[in-house]
Protein backbone atom coordinates (compact mmCIF):
# COMPACT_ATOMS: atom_id res chain seq x y z
CA UNK A 1 0.00 0.00 0.00
CA UNK A 2 0.89 3.38 -0.62
CA UNK A 3 0.43 4.97 2.69
CA UNK A 4 1.69 4.01 5.79
CA UNK A 5 -0.79 3.24 9.20
CA UNK A 6 -0.80 6.06 10.89
CA UNK A 7 -1.58 3.84 14.13
CA UNK A 8 1.24 2.00 15.60
CA UNK A 9 1.06 -2.28 15.23
CA UNK A 10 1.45 -3.72 18.35
CA UNK A 11 2.22 -7.66 18.40
CA UNK A 12 2.14 -8.85 21.39
CA UNK A 13 3.14 -12.49 21.72
CA UNK A 14 3.98 -15.03 24.94
CA UNK A 15 7.51 -16.33 24.35
CA UNK A 16 10.74 -15.14 24.38
CA UNK A 17 10.80 -13.38 21.57
CA UNK A 18 13.63 -12.80 19.49
CA UNK A 19 15.85 -15.20 21.76
CA UNK A 20 13.46 -17.76 20.71
CA UNK A 21 12.82 -19.33 17.33
CA UNK A 22 9.47 -21.39 16.20
CA UNK A 23 6.22 -20.82 14.35
CA UNK A 24 4.53 -17.91 15.45
CA UNK A 25 8.17 -16.34 16.07
CA UNK A 26 9.55 -16.82 12.55
CA UNK A 27 5.77 -15.66 11.36
CA UNK A 28 6.30 -12.53 13.37
CA UNK A 29 9.88 -11.56 12.33
CA UNK A 30 9.18 -11.67 8.69
CA UNK A 31 5.41 -10.26 9.29
CA UNK A 32 7.07 -7.13 11.80
CA UNK A 33 9.88 -6.88 10.20
CA UNK A 34 8.33 -5.86 6.37
CA UNK A 35 5.75 -3.96 7.47
CA UNK A 36 7.99 -1.81 9.66
CA UNK A 37 10.06 -1.29 5.91
CA UNK A 38 7.33 -0.44 4.45
CA UNK A 39 6.92 2.85 6.62
CA UNK A 40 4.78 0.88 10.01
CA UNK A 41 5.17 1.83 13.33
CA UNK A 42 5.71 -1.46 14.38
CA UNK A 43 6.35 -2.68 17.98
CA UNK A 44 6.54 -5.91 19.96
CA UNK A 45 5.67 -7.07 23.75
CA UNK A 46 7.63 -10.35 24.59
CA UNK A 47 8.87 -11.54 27.55
CA UNK A 48 12.63 -11.82 28.63
CA UNK A 49 14.15 -15.18 29.18
CA UNK A 50 16.50 -16.52 31.78
CA UNK A 51 20.14 -16.25 31.41
CA UNK A 52 20.08 -14.05 28.50
CA UNK A 53 20.15 -15.80 25.47
CA UNK A 54 21.98 -14.09 21.74
CA UNK A 55 18.82 -13.18 19.72
CA UNK A 56 17.72 -15.75 16.96
CA UNK A 57 16.32 -13.19 14.91
CA UNK A 58 17.84 -9.09 14.13
CA UNK A 59 15.11 -6.93 14.53
CA UNK A 60 17.44 -4.28 13.17
CA UNK A 61 16.40 -0.77 14.25
CA UNK A 62 13.21 -0.25 13.14
CA UNK A 63 10.95 -2.24 15.16
CA UNK A 64 10.83 -1.58 19.18
CA UNK A 65 10.73 -4.11 21.17
CA UNK A 66 9.02 -4.36 24.69
CA UNK A 67 10.01 -7.17 27.23
CA UNK A 68 8.48 -8.17 30.18
CA UNK A 69 10.30 -9.99 32.86
CA UNK A 70 7.80 -12.26 34.75
CA UNK A 71 8.17 -15.81 36.42
CA UNK A 72 9.46 -16.93 33.43
CA UNK A 73 12.75 -15.22 33.64
CA UNK A 74 13.54 -17.04 36.90
CA UNK A 75 15.72 -20.10 37.62
CA UNK A 76 12.36 -21.95 38.70
CA UNK A 77 10.50 -20.80 36.11
CA UNK A 78 13.20 -21.98 33.29
CA UNK A 79 12.32 -25.64 35.83
CA UNK A 80 9.05 -25.95 35.48
CA UNK A 81 8.66 -27.29 31.91
CA UNK A 82 6.80 -30.46 32.93
CA UNK A 83 2.63 -30.48 33.07
CA UNK A 84 0.78 -28.00 34.63
CA UNK A 85 4.00 -26.18 35.61
CA UNK A 86 4.65 -25.66 31.93
CA UNK A 87 0.76 -24.40 31.76
CA UNK A 88 1.39 -21.31 35.26
CA UNK A 89 4.30 -20.69 34.05
CA UNK A 90 2.75 -19.43 30.79
CA UNK A 91 -0.29 -17.92 32.15
CA UNK A 92 2.57 -16.16 34.94
CA UNK A 93 2.69 -13.26 32.23
CA UNK A 94 -0.66 -12.28 31.74
CA UNK A 95 -0.70 -9.60 34.66
CA UNK A 96 2.62 -8.23 33.17
CA UNK A 97 1.28 -7.81 30.10
CA UNK A 98 -1.80 -6.65 31.10
CA UNK A 99 0.23 -4.10 33.19
CA UNK A 100 1.25 -2.51 30.00
CA UNK A 101 -1.08 -2.64 28.09
CA UNK A 102 -2.77 -0.41 30.73
CA UNK A 103 -0.65 1.91 31.71
CA UNK A 104 1.46 2.63 28.17
CA UNK A 105 -0.46 1.12 25.23
CA UNK A 106 -3.78 2.44 26.11
CA UNK A 107 -1.73 5.92 26.40
CA UNK A 108 0.12 6.10 22.39
CA UNK A 109 -1.95 8.35 20.44
CA UNK A 110 -3.33 7.19 17.94
CA UNK A 111 -4.58 4.22 19.69
CA UNK A 112 -2.64 1.43 18.70
CA UNK A 113 -3.88 -2.17 16.77
CA UNK A 114 -3.00 -5.08 19.37
CA UNK A 115 -2.31 -8.18 17.49
CA UNK A 116 -2.23 -11.25 19.74
CA UNK A 117 -0.73 -14.36 18.74
CA UNK A 118 -2.67 -16.81 20.70
CA UNK A 119 -5.50 -17.41 21.62
CA UNK A 120 -5.51 -17.42 25.62
CA UNK A 121 -2.71 -15.13 27.12
CA UNK A 122 -3.05 -11.96 24.83
CA UNK A 123 -7.09 -12.23 25.14
CA UNK A 124 -6.85 -12.32 28.90
CA UNK A 125 -4.28 -9.41 29.04
CA UNK A 126 -6.65 -7.34 27.22
CA UNK A 127 -9.46 -8.11 29.70
CA UNK A 128 -11.17 -4.81 30.12
CA UNK A 129 -9.35 -3.27 27.40
CA UNK A 130 -11.04 -3.94 24.02
CA UNK A 131 -12.57 -0.22 23.71
CA UNK A 132 -9.12 0.99 24.64
CA UNK A 133 -7.76 -1.08 22.14
CA UNK A 134 -8.11 -2.49 19.09
CA UNK A 135 -7.73 -6.07 19.12
CA UNK A 136 -6.80 -8.44 16.83
CA UNK A 137 -6.91 -12.61 17.95
CA UNK A 138 -4.98 -14.26 15.72
CA UNK A 139 -5.25 -18.47 16.43
CA UNK A 140 -2.34 -19.55 15.42
CA UNK A 141 -3.17 -22.97 16.21
CA UNK A 142 -5.07 -24.86 19.09
CA UNK A 143 -4.15 -22.93 21.85
CA UNK A 144 -6.24 -23.56 24.69
CA UNK A 145 -6.76 -27.55 23.89
CA UNK A 146 -3.00 -27.72 24.04
CA UNK A 147 -3.15 -26.00 27.40
CA UNK A 148 -5.49 -28.24 28.20
CA UNK A 149 -4.00 -31.50 28.09
CA UNK A 150 -1.20 -30.71 30.86
CA UNK A 151 -3.57 -29.20 33.03
CA UNK A 152 -7.22 -30.87 32.58
CA UNK A 153 -8.91 -29.48 35.48
CA UNK A 154 -8.58 -25.99 33.58
CA UNK A 155 -9.87 -27.17 30.32
CA UNK A 156 -13.61 -25.38 30.65
CA UNK A 157 -12.24 -22.01 31.86
CA UNK A 158 -9.58 -22.40 28.89
CA UNK A 159 -12.13 -23.18 26.40
CA UNK A 160 -14.23 -20.24 27.79
CA UNK A 161 -11.23 -17.75 27.62
CA UNK A 162 -10.84 -18.65 24.14
CA UNK A 163 -14.67 -18.48 23.25
CA UNK A 164 -15.04 -14.91 24.35
CA UNK A 165 -11.62 -14.05 22.79
CA UNK A 166 -13.27 -14.79 19.62
CA UNK A 167 -16.28 -12.71 20.34
CA UNK A 168 -15.11 -9.67 21.80
CA UNK A 169 -12.21 -9.15 19.09
CA UNK A 170 -12.41 -6.73 16.26
CA UNK A 171 -11.24 -9.36 14.06
CA UNK A 172 -10.02 -12.81 14.44
CA UNK A 173 -7.49 -14.37 12.17
CA UNK A 174 -6.85 -17.86 11.15
CA UNK A 175 -3.70 -19.82 10.45
CA UNK A 176 -4.70 -22.03 7.66
CA UNK A 177 -7.60 -24.01 6.43
CA UNK A 178 -8.26 -26.62 9.36
CA UNK A 179 -8.25 -23.85 12.12
CA UNK A 180 -10.41 -21.54 9.99
CA UNK A 181 -12.62 -24.60 10.13
CA UNK A 182 -12.70 -25.46 13.33
CA UNK A 183 -13.32 -21.94 14.55
CA UNK A 184 -16.51 -21.83 12.03
CA UNK A 185 -17.44 -25.07 13.50
CA UNK A 186 -18.27 -22.94 16.61
CA UNK A 187 -19.84 -20.23 14.83
CA UNK A 188 -17.28 -17.33 14.56
CA UNK A 189 -15.82 -16.15 11.36
CA UNK A 190 -12.54 -15.53 10.43
CA UNK A 191 -10.34 -14.27 7.94
CA UNK A 192 -7.51 -16.91 6.52
CA UNK A 193 -3.92 -14.98 7.72
CA UNK A 194 -1.45 -17.78 6.75
CA UNK A 195 2.39 -18.67 7.23
CA UNK A 196 4.75 -17.50 4.33
CA UNK A 197 7.99 -18.35 3.19
CA UNK A 198 10.42 -16.65 0.79
CA UNK A 199 10.38 -18.28 -2.15
CA UNK A 200 13.22 -16.42 -3.45
CA UNK A 201 16.07 -17.70 -0.57
CA UNK A 202 14.60 -21.13 -1.00
CA UNK A 203 15.32 -21.18 -4.62
CA UNK A 204 18.81 -19.64 -4.36
CA UNK A 205 21.16 -22.42 -5.19
CA UNK A 206 23.42 -23.28 -2.12
CA UNK A 207 26.35 -26.16 -1.75
CA UNK A 208 25.50 -29.48 -0.59
CA UNK A 209 25.60 -29.71 3.22
CA UNK A 210 29.27 -31.40 4.54
CA UNK A 211 26.92 -33.70 6.71
CA UNK A 212 25.33 -35.46 3.41
CA UNK A 213 28.67 -36.65 2.03
CA UNK A 214 29.36 -37.27 -1.47
CA UNK A 215 28.23 -40.47 -2.33
CA UNK A 216 24.92 -39.86 -4.62
CA UNK A 217 23.97 -43.37 -4.90
CA UNK A 218 22.61 -42.56 -1.10
CA UNK A 219 18.89 -41.65 -0.45
CA UNK A 220 18.69 -38.50 1.47
CA UNK A 221 15.46 -38.00 3.38
CA UNK A 222 15.50 -34.60 5.44
CA UNK A 223 13.06 -33.09 8.40
CA UNK A 224 12.92 -29.79 9.19
CA UNK A 225 11.22 -28.82 12.47
CA UNK A 226 12.09 -29.04 16.71
CA UNK A 227 12.82 -32.58 17.84
CA UNK A 228 9.74 -33.38 19.51
CA UNK A 229 6.78 -36.43 19.05
CA UNK A 230 4.49 -34.31 18.40
CA UNK A 231 6.44 -32.99 14.88
CA UNK A 232 6.44 -37.09 13.87
CA UNK A 233 10.02 -37.74 14.75
CA UNK A 234 9.11 -40.92 16.33
CA UNK A 235 7.30 -42.21 13.40
CA UNK A 236 10.55 -41.41 10.72
CA UNK A 237 12.48 -43.07 13.04
CA UNK A 238 10.21 -46.43 13.10
CA UNK A 239 9.50 -45.96 9.50
CA UNK A 240 13.20 -46.43 8.25
CA UNK A 241 13.23 -49.42 10.01
CA UNK A 242 10.57 -50.99 8.65
CA UNK A 243 11.48 -50.66 5.16
CA UNK A 244 11.44 -54.20 4.70
CA UNK A 245 14.13 -54.49 1.86
CA UNK A 246 17.68 -54.62 3.87
CA UNK A 247 19.33 -53.16 0.45
CA UNK A 248 17.45 -50.60 -0.04
CA UNK A 249 17.39 -49.35 3.93
CA UNK A 250 21.19 -49.65 3.73
CA UNK A 251 21.39 -46.90 0.99
CA UNK A 252 19.33 -44.46 2.76
CA UNK A 253 19.86 -41.60 5.01
CA UNK A 254 17.31 -39.82 7.45
CA UNK A 255 18.89 -35.91 8.45
CA UNK A 256 17.03 -33.88 10.94
CA UNK A 257 17.29 -30.27 11.26
CA UNK A 258 16.24 -28.51 14.15
CA UNK A 259 16.47 -27.82 17.73
CA UNK A 260 16.20 -30.19 20.51
CA UNK A 261 17.19 -32.64 22.45
CA UNK A 262 18.35 -36.08 20.38
CA UNK A 263 19.12 -38.81 22.83
CA UNK A 264 15.92 -40.19 23.17
CA UNK A 265 15.19 -40.59 19.37
CA UNK A 266 19.20 -41.59 18.66
CA UNK A 267 18.11 -44.77 21.34
CA UNK A 268 15.00 -45.42 19.09
CA UNK A 269 17.03 -45.46 16.14
CA UNK A 270 19.53 -48.26 18.06
CA UNK A 271 16.63 -49.91 18.77
CA UNK A 272 15.10 -50.13 15.66
CA UNK A 273 18.14 -51.29 13.72
CA UNK A 274 19.33 -47.84 11.96
CA UNK A 275 21.34 -45.92 14.26
CA UNK A 276 24.21 -45.37 11.93
CA UNK A 277 21.49 -43.79 8.91
CA UNK A 278 19.73 -41.29 10.98
CA UNK A 279 21.69 -38.04 11.60
CA UNK A 280 20.41 -35.02 14.06
CA UNK A 281 22.09 -31.91 12.85
CA UNK A 282 20.44 -29.44 15.06
CA UNK A 283 19.51 -26.22 14.74
CA UNK A 284 20.48 -24.19 11.52
CA UNK A 285 20.02 -20.65 10.57
CA UNK A 286 19.55 -21.58 6.96
CA UNK A 287 17.86 -24.95 6.56
CA UNK A 288 17.39 -24.41 2.86
CA UNK A 289 20.98 -26.27 1.81
CA UNK A 290 19.50 -28.94 3.92
CA UNK A 291 16.40 -28.80 1.72
CA UNK A 292 17.83 -28.59 -1.49
CA UNK A 293 19.89 -31.25 -1.71
CA UNK A 294 17.17 -34.02 0.02
CA UNK A 295 16.11 -36.44 -2.26
CA UNK A 296 12.60 -36.50 -0.03
CA UNK A 297 11.30 -34.30 2.53
CA UNK A 298 8.68 -35.58 5.70
CA UNK A 299 6.20 -33.60 6.71
CA UNK A 300 4.71 -35.68 10.03
CA UNK A 301 3.34 -32.64 12.25
CA UNK A 302 0.48 -33.45 14.26
CA UNK A 303 -0.48 -29.56 15.09
CA UNK A 304 -2.98 -27.45 13.45
CA UNK A 305 -2.85 -24.45 11.17
CA UNK A 306 -0.34 -23.80 8.52
CA UNK A 307 3.24 -25.66 8.42
CA UNK A 308 5.54 -23.37 8.08
CA UNK A 309 7.94 -26.16 7.20
CA UNK A 310 5.94 -28.26 4.33
CA UNK A 311 6.01 -24.26 2.64
CA UNK A 312 9.87 -24.53 3.14
CA UNK A 313 9.87 -28.06 1.69
CA UNK A 314 7.66 -27.20 -1.20
CA UNK A 315 9.69 -24.03 -1.76
CA UNK A 316 13.10 -25.93 -1.76
CA UNK A 317 11.56 -27.66 -4.81
CA UNK A 318 11.61 -31.11 -3.22
CA UNK A 319 8.59 -33.66 -3.15
CA UNK A 320 6.96 -34.02 0.29
CA UNK A 321 6.12 -37.06 1.91
CA UNK A 322 3.13 -35.86 4.64
CA UNK A 323 0.28 -37.05 6.85
CA UNK A 324 -2.82 -37.05 5.24
CA UNK A 325 -4.19 -34.50 7.30
CA UNK A 326 -5.75 -30.84 6.88
CA UNK A 327 -2.41 -29.46 7.64
CA UNK A 328 -0.59 -30.58 4.86
CA UNK A 329 -3.62 -31.21 2.28
CA UNK A 330 -4.00 -27.84 2.04
CA UNK A 331 -0.50 -27.18 0.28
CA UNK A 332 0.43 -30.72 -1.16
CA UNK A 333 -1.31 -32.15 -4.50
CA UNK A 334 -0.83 -35.62 -4.12
CA UNK A 335 1.15 -37.48 -6.87
CA UNK A 336 1.83 -33.98 -8.10
CA UNK A 337 3.94 -32.04 -6.01
CA UNK A 338 4.35 -34.86 -3.09
CA UNK A 339 2.83 -37.58 -1.84
CA UNK A 340 -0.28 -37.85 1.38
CA UNK A 341 -0.14 -41.18 3.78
CA UNK A 342 -2.38 -41.81 6.34
CA UNK A 343 -1.82 -39.82 9.39
CA UNK A 344 0.10 -41.84 12.06
CA UNK A 345 0.54 -44.82 9.81
CA UNK A 346 4.43 -46.33 10.01
CA UNK A 347 4.08 -48.60 7.89
CA UNK A 348 2.20 -46.95 5.04
CA UNK A 349 4.98 -44.34 5.65
CA UNK A 350 7.13 -46.66 5.25
CA UNK A 351 5.62 -47.75 2.09
CA UNK A 352 5.82 -44.12 1.01
CA UNK A 353 9.28 -43.95 0.95
CA UNK A 354 10.26 -46.98 -1.56
CA UNK A 355 7.86 -45.73 -3.71
CA UNK A 356 9.62 -42.24 -3.87
CA UNK A 357 13.01 -44.13 -3.71
CA UNK A 358 11.80 -46.23 -6.71
CA UNK A 359 10.83 -43.21 -8.66
CA UNK A 360 13.57 -42.05 -11.37
CA UNK A 361 15.48 -38.87 -10.27
CA UNK A 362 14.48 -36.63 -13.37
CA UNK A 363 10.48 -37.30 -12.27
CA UNK A 364 11.31 -36.16 -8.80
CA UNK A 365 12.70 -33.52 -10.19
CA UNK A 366 9.89 -32.30 -12.04
CA UNK A 367 7.20 -32.98 -9.17
CA UNK A 368 10.10 -30.35 -6.90
CA UNK A 369 9.88 -28.09 -9.59
CA UNK A 370 5.78 -28.26 -9.28
CA UNK A 371 5.86 -27.90 -5.65
CA UNK A 372 8.41 -24.93 -5.76
CA UNK A 373 5.59 -23.37 -8.41
CA UNK A 374 2.76 -24.20 -6.25
CA UNK A 375 4.06 -21.63 -3.16
CA UNK A 376 4.47 -18.82 -5.02
CA UNK A 377 1.49 -17.54 -3.94
CA UNK A 378 2.65 -17.90 -0.24
CA UNK A 379 5.53 -15.86 -0.42
CA UNK A 380 6.27 -13.31 2.31
CA UNK A 381 5.62 -10.07 0.24
CA UNK A 382 1.87 -11.12 -0.35
CA UNK A 383 1.39 -12.30 3.11
CA UNK A 384 2.29 -8.98 4.53
CA UNK A 385 0.09 -7.70 1.69
CA UNK A 386 -2.54 -9.00 3.10
CA UNK A 387 -1.88 -8.40 6.71
CA UNK A 388 -1.50 -4.94 5.24
CA UNK A 389 -4.81 -4.61 3.96
CA UNK A 390 -6.31 -5.75 7.28
CA UNK A 391 -4.92 -3.40 9.07
CA UNK A 392 -5.86 -0.65 6.93
CA UNK A 393 -9.38 -1.66 7.41
CA UNK A 394 -9.45 -1.85 11.04
CA UNK A 395 -7.35 1.67 11.48
CA UNK A 396 -9.69 3.10 10.21
CA UNK A 397 -12.83 2.20 12.22
CA UNK A 398 -12.77 4.51 15.67
CA UNK A 399 -15.01 2.32 17.86
CA UNK A 400 -15.19 -1.62 18.27
CA UNK A 401 -17.38 -3.20 15.88
CA UNK A 402 -18.24 -6.54 18.17
CA UNK A 403 -20.11 -9.17 16.56
CA UNK A 404 -23.24 -10.50 17.93
CA UNK A 405 -22.60 -13.66 20.36
CA UNK A 406 -21.87 -16.04 18.30
CA UNK A 407 -20.21 -14.29 15.45
CA UNK A 408 -16.80 -12.32 14.98
CA UNK A 409 -16.32 -9.65 12.53
CA UNK A 410 -14.32 -10.03 9.46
Amino acid sequence: MSDSLARPILFVLNSGFPDYSGGRENWLFHVATRLAQRGHDVRILSMARYGGQPPHYDLGNAVRLYRIRSWLHTLPGQLATPGPLAVLRILSVVPRFHGFLRRRACRWQPRPIVVGLDTVVAPLAMRGLERELIFVCASKGPHAEVLAEHAPWLASWLRRTEIRAFRDCRELWSNGDDMRAAIQAQGFDSVLIGNGVDTAAARRPRACPPEYGTDRSRFRLAMAGSLLDIKGVPNAVRALGLVSDPAQRRRMDMFFVGKGDPRRYAALAAACGVGAQIHFLGARQDVFPYLQHADLLLGLSGGGGMSMAALESLAAGVPLLAWDTPVYRQLVVAGQTGWLVPAADVHALARGIVRAMALPAAERRRMGERAAESVRAYDWERVVDHVETRLHHMGGQEHPAHAPEGNATT
